[in-house]
């Protein structure tokens, strides 16, 4: 009877714990898949989804302000978002990160990069389980490349990716 009883409680505390939360996807998405389908409100106000980024070039990159990683890479990302946003839309999200925290952040550091911060992990667990900063460069809906806090996406891997000739 207690071990019946004890089965309930554990599946009744199951059952409310994933309530109102979408089941997270089977295994995250490698390079060569399709983007899976999200939809982001940006600081502008503008609304960014899956189907948006489903023509040209877009880097992903999920970030929190926390983490000594995502700050390095936000550093590096600013003047790559200088030199080719005109070419490459970058779009930023942060995970588990409100919108107060990531306006101060930006305003602190002059960041103009376009940004939609998010105060839970709905969108960043559609991508990935750990691991920020996390990248993916996506073309014409498809993921070309990812990198994560462990191997970062660097000036050059873009530049071989699209077909650019090396700098030296």
């Amino acid at each position: 009877m207690r071990n019946r009883l004890n089965i309930i409680i554990a599946a009744s505390l199951l059952g409310l714990l994933s309530c109102g939360r979408e089941p997270l996807p089977a295994t995250c998405p490698a390079v060569g898949d399709a983007l899976p389908a999200f939809s982001v409100r940006m600081e502008t106000g503008e609304t960014v989804t899956s189907e948006d980024l489903s023509l040209g070039r877009c880097l992903l990159v999920f970030f929190h302000t926390g983490c000594p990683d995502c700050v390095r890479e936000l550093e590096d990302l600013q003047p790559f978002y200088d030199r080719h946003g005109a070419e490459l839309r970058l779009v930023l999200i942060s995970r588990s990160e409100g919108p107060e925290s990531v306006r101060e952040y930006w305003r602190a550091h002059g960041y103009t990069m376009p940004y939609s911060a998010q105060k839970d992990r709905r969108v960043y667990d559609l991508f990935s389980r750990s691991g920020i900063p996390y990248v993916l460069l996506v073309q014409d809906g498809v993921i070309r490349g990812i990198w994560n806090d462990r191997d970062m996406f660097s000036e050059e891997e873009y530049r071989s990716l699209v077909g650019e000739p090396r700098k030296d």
